[in-house]
């Protein structure tokens, strides 16, 4: 029987926390260690990690000695892990009860070393569902193209973990937004095999002061991430022009991102100066020709403050 392991990078969400660790020791799937990696919580969530730790020995607790980010505790899960297989969940996320047995039961079907969920997103009562392609479900190694839109998370799905040691596939550390992106596409560069499956077994929630909800320095930080995408090794290094595009066109859309978020409004005029330089910076790096191959190239016109061609 496959062992699954389950990395939840845990920091103060002492009102959460128990709701994802109980969904996964919950799961009808029980080949599974579940492993909390402790950033230095200053709240009980420690404490409540223990207690469970306590009654059910699948749970194993590593304990930072700084606070390192969660691309950090995430690397530490990877380091840990022992199982066949790794999802990610966050502490204040969590899974429906089915997601490891039918999950498992895909992709060792599949053969991918990435399967795909759909998701629900929580905010205030609200429940909106993230679905996958459904015509895309019985393809068992889809193309790049068809890939494209499931990289923005880390969550919801399950990767292979030999596929992830072998390529050492990590994420990247100092950065604080769209760190799971940047792991997906490494995972993309490796010529990792995705697939999908037609559930919606991922739940998150919008809590304000969590860190996709929060604003202040957003659109810097995710300019961060852009650039060191760019200014990596493996995207110098491939040679695949749709690879290449694929890249450019989610940069594009992180930016376009920023302006439909909630609240953005009180930002955009710090958002204007600061994207409108990054876009500068795309033209220098990537090249003009190149950025109008892009089906989203007109967002960059739209959202620069001097006119571009």
């Amino acid at each position: 029987m496959k062992k699954v392991s389950i990395i939840i990078p845990v920091y103060n969400t002492e009102q959460y926390i128990e709701k994802c660790i109980l969904s996964a020791l919950n799961q009808t799937y029980r080949n599974a260690e579940i492993i909390c990696v402790n950033d230095c919580s200053t709240d009980n969530s420690l404490d409540i990690i223990e207690k469970y730790a306590r009654a059910d020995k699948r749970i194993k607790i590593i304990n930072l000695k700084q606070n390192k980010g969660v691309s950090y505790a995430r690397n530490t899960g990877i380091n840990s892990a022992t199982g066949d297989y790794i999802i990610f969940i966050d502490s204040d996320d969590w899974i429906d009860t089915d997601m490891l047995s039918v999950g498992l039961n895909k992709i060792e079907s599949d053969g991918s070393d990435i399967l795909c969920f759909g998701f629900n997103i929580h905010d205030n009562g609200a429940i909106l569902q993230i679905n996958v392609n459904p015509e895309l479900e019985n393809i068992t190694s889809l193309e790049p193209k068809d890939v494209k839109n499931y990289l923005d998370l880390s969550t919801s799905k399950i990767y292979r973990t030999d596929f992830i040691k072998n390529n050492k596939i990590k994420f990247p550390n100092g950065i604080v937004v769209s760190e799971d992106g940047i792991f997906n596409l490494m995972c993309l560069y490796k010529n990792a095999k995705f697939s999908l499956i037609n559930r919606n077994d991922y739940n998150i929630l919008i809590r304000t002061g969590s860190a996709t909800n929060a604003n202040i320095n957003s659109v810097k930080n995710e300019i961060k991430s852009d650039k060191y995408v760019l200014n990596s090794k493996e995207y110098k290094n491939i040679k695949s022009r749709e690879l290449k595009l694929i890249t450019i066109e989610k940069i594009i859309n992180n930016i376009e991102f920023y302006y439909n978020r909630p609240n953005a409004e009180i930002f955009q005029d710090k958002y204007d100066l600061q994207i409108s330089l990054f876009i500068l910076y795309l033209y220098f790096k990537v090249g003009k020709k190149f950025l109008k191959q892009c089906a989203n190239y007109k967002t960059l016109k739209k959202h620069s403050l001097w006119n571009i061609n």
